[in-house]
Protein backbone atom coordinates (compact mmCIF):
# COMPACT_ATOMS: atom_id res chain seq x y z
CA UNK A 1 0.00 0.00 0.00
CA UNK A 2 2.78 1.77 0.88
CA UNK A 3 4.18 2.52 -2.83
CA UNK A 4 0.49 3.55 -4.20
CA UNK A 5 0.50 6.04 -1.39
CA UNK A 6 4.19 6.57 -0.87
CA UNK A 7 3.17 9.64 0.85
CA UNK A 8 1.77 7.70 3.83
CA UNK A 9 4.64 6.30 5.52
CA UNK A 10 4.58 2.44 5.82
CA UNK A 11 4.47 1.78 9.75
CA UNK A 12 1.22 3.79 9.80
CA UNK A 13 -0.14 1.50 7.31
CA UNK A 14 1.01 -1.74 9.50
CA UNK A 15 -0.10 0.08 13.02
CA UNK A 16 -3.80 0.84 11.04
CA UNK A 17 -4.03 -3.22 10.55
CA UNK A 18 -2.60 -4.21 13.65
CA UNK A 19 -5.38 -2.11 15.14
CA UNK A 20 -8.07 -3.28 12.81
CA UNK A 21 -7.63 -6.95 13.09
CA UNK A 22 -7.46 -6.60 16.99
CA UNK A 23 -10.62 -5.12 16.99
CA UNK A 24 -11.99 -8.13 14.98
CA UNK A 25 -10.03 -10.42 17.63
CA UNK A 26 -11.66 -8.70 20.42
CA UNK A 27 -15.17 -9.21 19.07
CA UNK A 28 -14.74 -12.85 19.29
CA UNK A 29 -14.50 -16.07 17.68
CA UNK A 30 -17.45 -15.97 14.84
CA UNK A 31 -16.00 -12.38 14.11
CA UNK A 32 -12.79 -13.64 13.29
CA UNK A 33 -14.52 -16.83 11.10
CA UNK A 34 -16.66 -14.40 9.13
CA UNK A 35 -13.67 -12.08 8.28
CA UNK A 36 -11.09 -14.27 7.43
CA UNK A 37 -14.10 -16.39 5.01
CA UNK A 38 -14.77 -13.26 3.49
CA UNK A 39 -11.13 -12.41 3.07
CA UNK A 40 -10.35 -16.19 1.81
CA UNK A 41 -12.77 -16.20 -0.99
CA UNK A 42 -11.62 -12.86 -2.63
CA UNK A 43 -7.97 -13.78 -2.24
CA UNK A 44 -8.50 -16.95 -4.01
CA UNK A 45 -11.19 -15.15 -6.31
CA UNK A 46 -7.98 -12.69 -7.26
CA UNK A 47 -5.57 -15.45 -7.47
CA UNK A 48 -7.82 -17.17 -9.72
CA UNK A 49 -8.17 -14.04 -12.48
CA UNK A 50 -4.28 -13.51 -12.24
CA UNK A 51 -3.56 -17.58 -13.16
CA UNK A 52 -6.32 -17.38 -15.65
CA UNK A 53 -4.47 -14.13 -17.38
CA UNK A 54 -1.28 -15.61 -16.93
CA UNK A 55 -1.96 -18.82 -18.98
CA UNK A 56 -3.58 -17.01 -21.52
CA UNK A 57 -0.57 -15.30 -22.01
CA UNK A 58 1.32 -18.41 -22.03
CA UNK A 59 -0.77 -20.10 -24.50
CA UNK A 60 -0.67 -17.16 -26.65
CA UNK A 61 3.53 -15.91 -26.41
CA UNK A 62 4.81 -19.20 -24.94
CA UNK A 63 7.16 -19.41 -21.97
CA UNK A 64 10.00 -17.39 -21.18
CA UNK A 65 12.08 -20.34 -19.21
CA UNK A 66 12.15 -23.88 -20.27
CA UNK A 67 8.53 -26.22 -18.54
CA UNK A 68 11.95 -27.41 -15.94
CA UNK A 69 12.95 -24.41 -14.94
CA UNK A 70 11.53 -24.04 -11.84
CA UNK A 71 12.26 -27.05 -10.76
CA UNK A 72 15.86 -27.54 -11.84
CA UNK A 73 17.12 -23.84 -12.32
CA UNK A 74 18.24 -22.01 -14.20
CA UNK A 75 22.24 -23.19 -15.27
CA UNK A 76 22.41 -25.41 -12.50
CA UNK A 77 20.75 -26.82 -9.33
CA UNK A 78 21.77 -25.04 -5.76
CA UNK A 79 20.37 -27.08 -2.80
CA UNK A 80 22.05 -25.22 -0.33
CA UNK A 81 19.71 -21.98 -2.17
CA UNK A 82 16.72 -23.86 -1.51
CA UNK A 83 17.08 -25.10 1.86
CA UNK A 84 18.34 -21.35 2.95
CA UNK A 85 15.32 -19.88 1.77
CA UNK A 86 12.89 -21.85 2.76
CA UNK A 87 13.03 -20.48 6.20
CA UNK A 88 11.78 -17.61 5.18
CA UNK A 89 9.09 -18.94 2.60
CA UNK A 90 8.19 -21.55 5.74
CA UNK A 91 6.15 -17.80 7.59
CA UNK A 92 3.61 -18.76 4.10
CA UNK A 93 2.86 -22.04 5.65
CA UNK A 94 2.47 -21.03 9.58
CA UNK A 95 -1.38 -20.31 9.96
CA UNK A 96 -2.29 -23.80 9.25
CA UNK A 97 -1.31 -25.17 12.76
CA UNK A 98 -3.15 -21.78 14.46
CA UNK A 99 -6.48 -23.86 13.51
CA UNK A 100 -5.41 -25.66 16.78
CA UNK A 101 -5.78 -22.84 18.81
CA UNK A 102 -9.00 -22.58 18.16
CA UNK A 103 -9.92 -26.11 19.52
CA UNK A 104 -12.46 -24.87 22.13
CA UNK A 105 -14.66 -22.79 19.81
CA UNK A 106 -14.57 -25.72 17.24
CA UNK A 107 -18.28 -27.03 16.53
CA UNK A 108 -16.62 -29.99 15.19
CA UNK A 109 -14.86 -30.75 17.86
CA UNK A 110 -11.07 -32.18 17.81
CA UNK A 111 -11.34 -34.04 14.90
CA UNK A 112 -12.88 -31.08 12.78
CA UNK A 113 -9.76 -29.48 13.67
CA UNK A 114 -7.03 -31.51 12.93
CA UNK A 115 -8.98 -32.18 8.92
CA UNK A 116 -9.14 -28.47 8.83
CA UNK A 117 -5.81 -28.26 9.29
CA UNK A 118 -4.62 -30.73 6.74
CA UNK A 119 -6.92 -29.83 4.46
CA UNK A 120 -5.73 -25.88 4.60
CA UNK A 121 -1.98 -27.26 4.47
CA UNK A 122 -2.62 -29.28 1.35
CA UNK A 123 -4.91 -26.60 -0.99
CA UNK A 124 -2.31 -23.63 0.31
CA UNK A 125 0.59 -25.96 -0.63
CA UNK A 126 -0.99 -26.69 -4.24
CA UNK A 127 -1.89 -23.07 -4.79
CA UNK A 128 1.14 -21.74 -3.72
CA UNK A 129 3.56 -24.86 -6.24
CA UNK A 130 0.67 -23.66 -9.08
CA UNK A 131 1.52 -19.45 -8.91
CA UNK A 132 5.17 -19.90 -8.57
CA UNK A 133 5.46 -22.32 -11.63
CA UNK A 134 3.60 -20.47 -13.69
CA UNK A 135 4.77 -16.78 -12.85
CA UNK A 136 8.47 -18.16 -12.91
CA UNK A 137 8.12 -19.48 -17.12
CA UNK A 138 6.94 -15.77 -17.49
CA UNK A 139 9.45 -14.63 -15.96
CA UNK A 140 12.28 -12.68 -18.21
CA UNK A 141 14.70 -11.81 -15.74
CA UNK A 142 17.75 -14.47 -15.50
CA UNK A 143 18.94 -15.70 -11.80
CA UNK A 144 22.48 -13.97 -12.74
CA UNK A 145 20.18 -10.15 -13.15
CA UNK A 146 18.37 -10.87 -9.87
CA UNK A 147 21.31 -11.65 -8.29
CA UNK A 148 23.05 -8.25 -9.31
CA UNK A 149 20.22 -6.28 -8.39
CA UNK A 150 18.79 -7.79 -5.23
CA UNK A 151 16.01 -5.34 -4.24
CA UNK A 152 14.34 -6.64 -7.25
CA UNK A 153 13.31 -9.85 -5.92
CA UNK A 154 10.52 -8.41 -3.59
CA UNK A 155 8.56 -7.19 -6.52
CA UNK A 156 9.65 -9.89 -9.24
CA UNK A 157 5.66 -11.49 -8.88
CA UNK A 158 4.19 -8.39 -9.05
CA UNK A 159 6.80 -7.01 -11.67
CA UNK A 160 6.23 -9.68 -13.96
CA UNK A 161 2.38 -9.51 -13.48
CA UNK A 162 2.50 -6.13 -15.00
CA UNK A 163 4.94 -6.44 -17.80
CA UNK A 164 3.80 -9.99 -19.24
CA UNK A 165 -0.10 -10.17 -18.12
CA UNK A 166 -1.70 -6.80 -17.43
CA UNK A 167 -0.91 -4.02 -15.27
CA UNK A 168 -4.24 -3.52 -13.37
CA UNK A 169 -3.92 -7.08 -12.14
CA UNK A 170 -0.65 -6.43 -10.42
CA UNK A 171 -2.33 -3.54 -8.78
CA UNK A 172 -5.72 -6.03 -8.42
CA UNK A 173 -2.97 -8.62 -6.32
CA UNK A 174 -1.16 -5.95 -4.66
CA UNK A 175 -4.15 -4.33 -3.02
CA UNK A 176 -5.55 -8.28 -2.21
CA UNK A 177 -2.03 -9.22 -1.06
CA UNK A 178 -2.10 -6.39 1.04
CA UNK A 179 -5.67 -6.56 2.59
CA UNK A 180 -4.91 -10.57 3.24
CA UNK A 181 -1.54 -10.25 4.70
CA UNK A 182 -3.81 -7.94 7.52
CA UNK A 183 -5.89 -10.33 8.25
CA UNK A 184 -3.50 -13.10 8.21
CA UNK A 185 -1.97 -10.80 11.02
CA UNK A 186 -5.17 -11.06 12.48
CA UNK A 187 -5.30 -15.16 12.64
CA UNK A 188 -1.68 -14.52 14.20
CA UNK A 189 -2.82 -12.37 16.94
CA UNK A 190 -6.01 -14.53 17.48
CA UNK A 191 -3.83 -17.87 17.76
CA UNK A 192 -0.94 -16.16 19.54
CA UNK A 193 -3.61 -14.51 22.23
CA UNK A 194 -5.22 -18.04 22.80
CA UNK A 195 -1.89 -19.84 23.49
CA UNK A 196 -1.01 -16.99 26.28
CA UNK A 197 -4.15 -17.83 27.44
CA UNK A 198 -4.08 -21.75 27.58
CA UNK A 199 -0.08 -20.82 29.35
CA UNK A 200 -1.93 -18.42 31.69
CA UNK A 201 -3.94 -21.62 32.89
CA UNK A 202 -0.97 -23.89 33.34
CA UNK A 203 0.59 -21.05 35.36
CA UNK A 204 3.25 -20.17 33.01
CA UNK A 205 1.96 -16.12 32.96
CA UNK A 206 0.03 -14.76 35.18
CA UNK A 207 -3.38 -15.99 35.75
CA UNK A 208 -5.15 -13.18 34.69
CA UNK A 209 -3.92 -13.64 31.07
CA UNK A 210 -6.46 -16.55 31.32
CA UNK A 211 -9.93 -14.65 31.60
CA UNK A 212 -12.47 -14.54 28.78
CA UNK A 213 -14.78 -11.47 28.18
CA UNK A 214 -18.30 -13.13 29.17
CA UNK A 215 -20.27 -11.43 25.63
CA UNK A 216 -17.62 -12.66 22.95
CA UNK A 217 -15.62 -15.10 24.85
CA UNK A 218 -12.22 -13.85 23.65
CA UNK A 219 -9.45 -13.32 26.11
CA UNK A 220 -8.91 -10.05 26.11
CA UNK A 221 -6.30 -9.08 28.38
CA UNK A 222 -4.36 -11.67 26.74
CA UNK A 223 -5.06 -10.31 23.07
CA UNK A 224 -4.14 -6.73 24.45
CA UNK A 225 -0.85 -7.94 25.37
CA UNK A 226 -0.21 -9.98 22.10
CA UNK A 227 -1.33 -6.90 20.10
CA UNK A 228 1.37 -4.62 22.37
CA UNK A 229 4.09 -6.48 21.49
CA UNK A 230 2.94 -7.42 17.57
CA UNK A 231 2.64 -3.68 17.17
CA UNK A 232 5.81 -2.69 18.60
CA UNK A 233 7.78 -5.42 15.79
CA UNK A 234 5.92 -4.30 13.10
CA UNK A 235 6.91 -0.85 13.12
CA UNK A 236 10.20 -1.97 13.52
CA UNK A 237 10.12 -4.00 11.08
CA UNK A 238 8.21 -1.23 8.75
CA UNK A 239 11.30 1.10 9.47
CA UNK A 240 14.30 -1.50 9.60
CA UNK A 241 16.19 -1.67 5.68
CA UNK A 242 15.73 -5.39 6.36
CA UNK A 243 13.53 -5.69 9.07
CA UNK A 244 10.41 -7.42 7.34
CA UNK A 245 13.23 -10.25 6.03
CA UNK A 246 14.66 -10.54 9.48
CA UNK A 247 11.33 -10.71 10.77
CA UNK A 248 9.99 -13.33 9.10
CA UNK A 249 12.86 -15.48 9.35
CA UNK A 250 13.35 -15.00 12.81
CA UNK A 251 9.65 -15.91 13.45
CA UNK A 252 10.43 -19.00 11.28
CA UNK A 253 12.95 -20.78 13.21
CA UNK A 254 10.70 -20.08 15.96
CA UNK A 255 8.00 -22.26 14.88
CA UNK A 256 10.25 -24.57 13.03
CA UNK A 257 11.84 -25.01 16.21
CA UNK A 258 8.57 -25.81 18.18
CA UNK A 259 7.47 -27.93 15.32
CA UNK A 260 11.07 -30.44 16.16
CA UNK A 261 9.78 -30.49 19.54
CA UNK A 262 6.21 -31.26 18.62
CA UNK A 263 7.52 -34.69 16.00
CA UNK A 264 9.68 -34.99 18.93
CA UNK A 265 7.04 -35.28 21.84
CA UNK A 266 5.32 -37.27 19.18
CA UNK A 267 7.88 -40.12 19.65
CA UNK A 268 7.95 -39.87 23.48
CA UNK A 269 4.32 -40.10 23.39
CA UNK A 270 3.47 -42.63 21.41
CA UNK A 271 6.46 -44.57 20.77
CA UNK A 272 7.88 -44.65 24.02
CA UNK A 273 5.37 -43.87 27.08
CA UNK A 274 2.67 -45.91 24.99
CA UNK A 275 4.67 -48.23 23.45
CA UNK A 276 2.75 -47.96 20.08
CA UNK A 277 3.24 -50.74 17.69
CA UNK A 278 2.67 -48.08 14.68
CA UNK A 279 6.51 -47.54 13.91
CA UNK A 280 5.91 -45.98 10.66
CA UNK A 281 3.78 -43.11 11.64
CA UNK A 282 4.54 -42.67 15.44
CA UNK A 283 8.55 -43.17 14.84
CA UNK A 284 9.83 -42.80 11.36
CA UNK A 285 7.52 -39.85 9.71
CA UNK A 286 8.19 -37.64 13.25
CA UNK A 287 12.16 -38.69 12.83
CA UNK A 288 12.39 -37.68 9.49
CA UNK A 289 10.21 -34.61 10.05
CA UNK A 290 12.68 -33.73 12.68
CA UNK A 291 15.85 -34.17 10.51
CA UNK A 292 14.17 -32.40 7.54
CA UNK A 293 13.26 -29.24 9.88
CA UNK A 294 16.89 -29.11 11.63
CA UNK A 295 18.45 -28.50 7.94
CA UNK A 296 16.41 -25.55 7.52
CA UNK A 297 17.16 -24.24 11.11
CA UNK A 298 20.91 -25.11 10.37
CA UNK A 299 21.26 -23.50 6.85
CA UNK A 300 18.79 -20.33 8.14
CA UNK A 301 20.19 -16.53 7.99
CA UNK A 302 22.81 -15.68 10.89
CA UNK A 303 20.65 -13.04 12.66
CA UNK A 304 17.62 -15.11 12.79
CA UNK A 305 19.48 -17.98 14.77
CA UNK A 306 21.09 -15.33 17.11
CA UNK A 307 17.52 -14.04 17.57
CA UNK A 308 16.31 -17.44 18.05
CA UNK A 309 19.02 -18.93 20.41
CA UNK A 310 18.29 -15.61 22.51
CA UNK A 311 14.87 -16.51 23.09
CA UNK A 312 16.03 -19.91 23.76
CA UNK A 313 17.98 -19.04 26.83
CA UNK A 314 15.36 -16.76 28.00
CA UNK A 315 12.44 -19.20 27.51
CA UNK A 316 15.16 -22.22 29.33
CA UNK A 317 15.79 -19.81 31.92
CA UNK A 318 12.12 -19.40 32.67
CA UNK A 319 11.54 -22.92 32.39
CA UNK A 320 13.92 -23.41 35.37
CA UNK A 321 12.87 -20.65 37.19
CA UNK A 322 9.08 -22.27 37.30
CA UNK A 323 10.33 -25.61 37.69
CA UNK A 324 12.41 -24.27 40.74
CA UNK A 325 8.89 -23.13 42.08
CA UNK A 326 6.89 -26.09 41.31
CA UNK A 327 9.27 -28.57 43.30
CA UNK A 328 9.24 -26.01 46.27
CA UNK A 329 5.37 -25.77 46.47
CA UNK A 330 5.41 -29.73 46.25
CA UNK A 331 7.70 -29.37 48.98
CA UNK A 332 5.73 -27.15 51.38
CA UNK A 333 2.65 -29.54 50.39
Amino acid sequence: MHSFLPGVPAWAFTALAVLVTTAVNLAGGKSIARAAAAVVIAEVAVLGIVLVGALAVLATSGARQGLAAPFVGVGGFSGTAVIGTVSIAAMAYLGFDAIATFAEESAGGAKAVGKAMLACLVIAGLLFLLQSYVIQLLTPATPAALAADPSSEGTLFYDVIRTQVAPWLATLLAVAKAIGASFAGMMGLAAGSRVVMTMARDDRFPRAFSRVTARTGSPALATTLVTAVTLVLAVWAAYAPDGLDLLASTVSIGALSAFILLHASVIGYFAVRRRSGRRVLHIAVPALAIVVLGVIVVFASRNALLVGAGWFVIGAVAATVQYARGRRRGVAR
